[in-house]
Formats: C-alpha cells, sequence, structure tokens
C-alpha cells in the first residue's frame, strides 16, 4: 500500500509539472523612474511581455525550455527619454525567440543569451534624435541553425556584436 501511495503521489507531482506549462507573464511600467522588472519562466510554450516608458529602466528575461518567446520594448512614451535603459534575455532551450526594441537617446544597452538549436535573436536601437552610446550583445552559443537580427541607428557611439557558435 505505501508502494501504491508513494506511485500515486509521484504521478500528481508529475502532472502537475506537465500542468505548469505554456505560461504568460506580461509587465506594463508606464513612467515614473527607475523601473525594474524580472520575468522568470521555466517550461515549454512560457510568454514573456515586458514594456517600460521611462527612464533608467532596467528589464531581465529569463526561460529554460522550449519554444518561449521573451519580448521586451523601451522606451516608447511620450515623455520618456529613455536615459539608462538596459534589457536582458536569456534563454536555454531549443526553438526560442528573443525581441529587444528599444527608443532612447542615452545608456542604450540590449543583451540576448541564447542556447540550443533553432533559437531566434532581434535587436533594433532606433528611433531617436540625439542617439548615443547604444549597446548591443547577442551571443548563441551551442546550437545550431540560429539567426540573429541587428539594427541600430547611425548614432555617435554605437557598438554591436554578435558571437554564434554551433
Amino acid at each position: 500500500m505505501k508502494k501504491l501511495l508513494t506511485a500515486i503521489t509521484g504521478l500528481l507531482f508529475m502532472a502537475g509539472s506537465v500542468l505548469a506549462q505554456e505560461n504568460e507573464a506580461e509587465i506594463l511600467q508606464i513612467g515614473g523612474d527607475t523601473n525594474m522588472a524580472t520575468i522568470g519562466q521555466a517550461g515549454m510554450l512560457n510568454s514573456a511581455f515586458i514594456s517600460q516608458e521611462a527612464d533608467n529602466d532596467e528589464a531581465v528575461v529569463m526561460q529554460t525550455g522550449g519554444n518561449n518567446t521573451a519580448t521586451v520594448l523601451q522606451g516608447f512614451h511620450v515623455e520618456a527619454n529613455g536615459h539608462d535603459t538596459d534589457a536582458k534575455i536569456i534563454q536555454n532551450g531549443n526553438n526560442n525567440e528573443a525581441t529587444i526594441t528599444q527608443t532612447g537617446r542615452h545608456e542604450v544597452s540590449g543583451f540576448i543569451h541564447q542556447s540550443g538549436d533553432f533559437n531566434i535573436a532581434f535587436i533594433e536601437q532606433d528611433k531617436a534624435d540625439d542617439f548615443n552610446n547604444a549597446r548591443v550583445e547577442i551571443i548563441q552559443a551551442g546550437g545550431e541553425e540560429n539567426y540573429v537580427f541587428q539594427h541600430q541607428d547611425d548614432r555617435n557611439g554605437v557598438f554591436g556584436e554578435v558571437y554564434q557558435e554551433g
């Protein structure tokens, strides 16, 4: 009887893990100063979305598993100058997609790190009048068939780096 109860308990925990898939997380931060947002997800088919429209914003998304999507938008509010915005997306697994879109003026940085196969990374930084000191870094390690798109306006102090291994 004890073995049967242990087996049933184990099955319930496994069923709970399977049901924990397909999570959606959304954080919207409009106005203010020094906004911080962090989303962490594990499993399959998870979706994370962060939108920040102020100055001194920091967004972090961490996902483990496959077929996950993460999107970070920063600096699109009319009154936001987009100073000191920082976005990071870290994904471990296969078939993941990461997108960072930033509109800012000074000290804007976007970082995507993906490990696994068939991952897609997009970073776009533009549409600001006085765009200075922008940094992009994309790392795709240990996988095959990965894709990167990087776009930055032609301004002062713009730096982009892509590293792919696999």
